[in-house]
């Protein structure tokens, strides 16, 4: 989400899903002609027009230059699954941060104002997420020893993997496990696991946890007698930050007409 608010500033994250959703195609031709416009550097691409771009850099830097097959051989931007479509719009943001106007769009910007780090951990491992608006997401843990013996599997050489002795493989998963608990005894100042910020984390199942107050309420009585260091976090930063503040956000955001202005190909 926080590409693509880097450069539409005027657009929100519930904007997007609910277009996504609906297939809101006016919304979703507007936003695709945004990032074109950056990437290209030119006025001209519009959401009429913006087909023969799109299918150009994706066919160069998605499918040339990162192997991977090209989506749009399925079918035009507009045909093609919700979930693909988020795809493609997230590497046209990455794309965007190459034009050579983005320094100067981005000088002064501290870096840690343009990072996303999670709200907090439950004690079960599962990450909380909070962007902006109303809304909080859960992402689900994933079987940290599994992930590491993948890992592990991945860049041994397949000469050594065959035939490894079962005393040498029984020492290499006692390792794996003190090294397990070794990290899970590490956590940062906001009670998160540390994780090595030199790997490329796997990502978890997501699902939307709050958007109404009620729901905001019953998650910080379902943490607030647990005992878990990452729990008392979690539950400190819920019932102190945003339980006083949460309904009049909610307010704010049911009000019939939004002060906001909706995003313009001018933006980029």
């Amino acid at each position: 989400m926080e590409q693509w608010r880097t450069f539409l500033p005027h657009m929100g994250g519930e904007e997007l899903e609910k277009a996504l959703s609906e297939q809101d195609l006016d919304f979703l031709s507007d936003l695709v002609a945004c990032l074109l416009q950056g990437c290209y550097q030119r006025t001209d691409i519009t959401p009429q027009t913006f087909s023969s771009y799109l299918d150009d850099i994706i066919s160069y830097r998605w499918e040339l230059e990162e192997g991977k097959p090209n989506p749009l051989c399925a079918g035009p931007f507009h045909s093609l699954p919700p979930r693909t479509q988020v795809e493609l719009l997230h590497r046209l943001c990455d794309y965007r941060l190459d034009a050579a106007d983005v320094f100067d769009l981005l000088k002064g910007l501290d870096a840690d104002s343009l990072r996303v780090e999670p709200l907090g951990q439950d004690g079960d491992g599962a990450l909380y997420w909070y962007f902006y608006g109303t809304r909080m997401y859960k992402e689900e843990p994933l079987n940290r020893k599994t992930e590491r013996l993948c890992e592990v599997d991945l860049t041994l050489p397949e000469k050594k993997r065959r035939g490894r002795p079962p005393k040498k493989r029984k020492l290499d998963d006692n390792n794996i496990s003190e090294e397990d608990s070794e990290e899970t005894e590490v956590k940062t100042e906001n009670g998160l696991d540390d994780v090595p910020p030199s790997t490329a984390r796997r990502r978890g199942t997501w699902s939307l946890v709050c958007d109404t107050e009620e729901q905001w309420i019953k998650l910080a009585e379902s943490i607030k007698d647990k005992t878990s260091p990452q729990d008392r976090h979690l539950y400190r930063v819920i019932s102190h930050n945003f339980l006083p503040e949460i309904s009049s956000m909610i307010e704010h955001k049911v009000r019939p007409e939004n002060t906001s202005a909706p995003f313009s190909l001018q933006h980029l």
